[in-house]
């Protein structure tokens, strides 16, 4: 069974991220799938496919122009996104559809996917599955309806519009979906809450298709309890304080967000709790600093960024005491399925799809839009922090999930029933030491073995990586029985078939890191870092793994015999393979490393103090 899932990112907004959680828990899992998106981030994994640069350009000026026209032409300066599909392509063009027995539609908004596209999709025959991210695959554009219930007419007189009338865009573009799906009883929906599973059953558009009901899923290897005060360590957060969290990605753009309603709780909450100001912290998440939002907080903040990799985020989640989530719509958040896997209780609205999984054993449902009641739950989850049960995720399996995926493929009844959720300058105070057994618990890894760290961005094609020449000394330790327990962490590339029969132990992939806490957790969870670089300027991932106190076994070339020193690692024969062997025999047998030699060398304050100096000389 061939599964093909489609949509406009692989990584970008809510929507990429669920549909790309089911297509990984899919292939753990046995099953042949493979992910076509429009714009792709993730370069190195053959099971993502894309279009072409020149068609990715065309689509983002076309899409750029025809939004700007058709919001200034069409659309109010209403309530949040409204799509059209009359532009797009036909997927046919970039891949054989034939190839795949079931395809899945995600998110495919963005100028990617027309109606005539969706249309070539049906016309195959295959089982087709539209996943519901939101409510437009029902609408007659919008991507949340609010109190509209037009869909389940024929649309008109749409709140989005400028000038709304009974035959408006909105109607004229639900009657072009009904137009082209009514032929296709093969084309089925699912939803991932309940809300939206009950909008879609009472659609106009739905009718004479089978509707489903199958949560979001994440991996709860990722996402789980971990211990609060190693991850405040980890994330340079104060143990000493209750942390409020919040997700404020687009939050002053974004009218679905309700940041208003959290600001107005924030304030509620200063003047009505007991709990003393100096004793909160409030961090924000999705945003780098920003002062308009930071002058409408009353707490001290923090701001964190955007992060993109689950295990910082987890360590995040791991941090907090309450994770707020004031939206005035939304389908099935991952945040908050996220922030529940790790234990932490969410305050959130009484809307869409969150009371699904927020209640009484996982946090707080405040009555909608009532930032009152809100800043209510925030002191309530606050003053029983540790009472929650979380009883939710009991109901959760992963098997389930996948038979309900695996009964829609076959032709079997997938009853309305909850699913389960699958697997799937240096600062000093971002990388330092922290403890190597607490990390490899929280990576997933064994505290019995010994570990390498690898990056392996580009490995394969770059030659000024040394790819070859790490083989040839790791193939040299494993012929000594004394080395059979060393088992590698690869990061910079997806799992790699080519990269992982070329080793001769053990690999685990962590992908692509963007965030600096998921790469200092990686840092400290190997025993040596290995560099075999065969050109290389300065080096900085080898500084960063002697930041964490992990020493480095590189060749003595360019920058790196300027911090990798007898007491920070070993520097081999330039291209002598032996002598790298030696070097990570010679370093599997020391302690972790006094850092504080290339700290003091190379701290953010002493190196802008250099740069002070030249700008003085000048």
């Amino acid at each position: 069974m061939k599964i093909l899932h489609i949509n406009t990112s692989d990584t970008a907004g809510g929507a990429a991220i669920a549909a790309m959680r089911l297509h990984k828990a899919m292939l753990a899992a046995g099953i042949d799938s493979t992910f076509f998106c429009l714009n792709r981030t993730i370069n190195d994994d053959e099971r993502i496919l894309t279009v072409d640069k020149k068609t990715k350009m065309k689509t983002r000026t076309v899409d750029l122009a025809q939004q700007m026209l058709f919001r200034k032409a069409v659309l109010s300066d209403a309530r949040g996104l409204f799509s059209n599909m009359k532009l797009g392509y036909k997927l046919s063009k970039f891949v054989n559809l034939d190839d795949y027995d079931v395809i899945y539609i995600h998110w495919v908004n963005g100028g990617f996917l027309s109606l005539k596209g969706l249309e070539e999709i049906c016309k195959t025959g295959k089982k087709i599955f539209w996943f519901m991210h939101d409510m437009f695959p029902i609408t007659g554009g919008c991507h949340h309806s609010f109190d509209c219930k037009r869909y389940t007419q024929n649309c008109g007189e749409c709140p989005y519009m400028k000038h709304s009338c009974k035959s408006d865009f909105s109607y004229k573009q639900l009657k072009l979906k009904h137009k082209t799906l009514e032929k296709y009883p093969n084309l089925s929906f699912i939803s991932p809450s309940k809300w939206l599973y009950e909008c879609t059953k009472s659609s106009s558009l739905a009718k004479g298709h089978n509707v489903y009901h199958i949560p979001n899923l994440l991996d709860p290897a990722v996402f789980r309890p971990l211990e609060k005060d190693f991850c405040r360590e980890v994330l340079n957060l104060p143990k000493d304080k209750k942390i409020i969290l919040f997700g404020a990605d687009s939050a002053l753009t974004n009218p679905y967000k309700g940041f208003e309603y959290l600001v107005k709780a924030m304030g509620k909450f200063k003047t009505d709790s007991h709990i003393k100001a100096d004793e909160l912290l409030l961090v924000i998440f999705g945003s780098s600093y920003n002062k308009t939002i930071d002058d409408l907080l009353p707490f001290e903040t923090r701001f964190m960024g955007a992060l993109h990799d689950g295990i910082a985020i987890s360590l995040l989640y791991n941090s907090a005491s309450v994770f707020c989530i004031p939206s005035v719509a939304e389908n099935f958040a991952n945040t908050i399925l996220e922030a529940i896997n790790c234990h932490t209780p969410v305050v959130g609205f009484n809307v869409g799809g969150i009371p699904d999984i927020v209640g009484t054993d996982t946090g707080y449902l405040a009555e909608y839009k009532n930032a009152d009641d809100f800043a209510k739950g925030i002191s309530y989850v606050l003053d029983n922090e540790n009472t929650f049960t979380f009883k939710k995720l009991e109901e959760i399996k992963v098997e389930d999930l996948l038979k309900k995926h695996e009964k829609l493929f076959t032709g079997l009844e997938v009853k309305d029933v909850w699913g389960g959720y699958i697997s799937i300058a240096l600062s000093q105070k971002s990388l330092r030491i922290c403890a190597n057994i607490q990390a490899r618990r929280l990576l997933g890894l064994r505290p019995d073995r010994r570990y390498l760290l690898f990056g392996a961005d580009s490995a394969l094609t770059n030659p000024y990586k040394g790819f070859e020449y790490l083989v040839k000394a790791l193939n040299l330790l494993k012929q000594k029985e004394q080395y059979n327990d060393i088992e590698l962490i690869v990061f910079g590339s997806s799992k790699n078939e080519s990269i992982e029969q070329k080793l001769p132990y053990p690999c685990h992939f962590f992908g692509y890191l963007h965030d600096v806490y998921a790469l200092n957790l990686l840092y400290n969870a190997a025993d040596v870092f290995c560099m075999p670089s065969l050109a290389e300027a300065f080096g900085q991932t080898a500084l960063e793994s002697v930041f964490c106190g992990t020493s480095v076994v590189a060749f003595d070339v360019g920058g790196l015999p300027d911090f990798v020193l007898e007491k920070t690692g070993y520097l081999a024969k330039y291209e002598d393979v032996e002598d790298f062997a030696c070097g990570v025999e010679l370093c599997l047998q020391l302690d972790r490393i006094d850092n504080e030699l290339v700290i003091g060398a190379c701290s953010s304050a002493k190196i802008i103090k250099q740069h002070e100096a030249v700008w003085k000389s000048l």
